[in-house]
């Protein structure tokens, strides 16, 4: 996947396992708008829904998902696991949520 070369990350989740995760990341949901995601499984292995291309990918330690901005996704649990999610903005369009220094 070719992300732009722009995206910063802005913010970083706790730790997840299948005991402590969000509903919302089990059901279907979107990014705000000029928000990308990459979600980082520890252990195990989870699916990843991509509701726009009707299937589930799966991550593991070693194959990270990367979810776009629009992208109506949600995860799928396949037993035990630990993963965190890192969120990011592109840095070549202005943020109206940061202030000034």
């Amino acid at each position: 996947m070719d992300w732009p070369t722009t995206l910063v990350a802005y913010h970083r989740t706790k730790e997840f396992t299948h005991e402590t995760i969000p509903d919302k990341l089990l059901s279907n949901h979107d990014l705000k708008p000029g928000t990308w995601a990459l979600v980082r499984v520890l252990e195990g292995e989870v699916g990843l829904v991509d509701l726009n291309e009707a299937r589930e990918g799966m991550l593991t330690p070693k194959v990270p998902g990367f979810i776009e901005p629009d992208m109506p996704h949600h995860l799928v649990l396949h037993g035990p696991m630990r993963l965190y999610i890192e969120f990011y903005r592109d840095a070549s369009i202005p943020d109206d949520d940061e202030e000034s220094p």
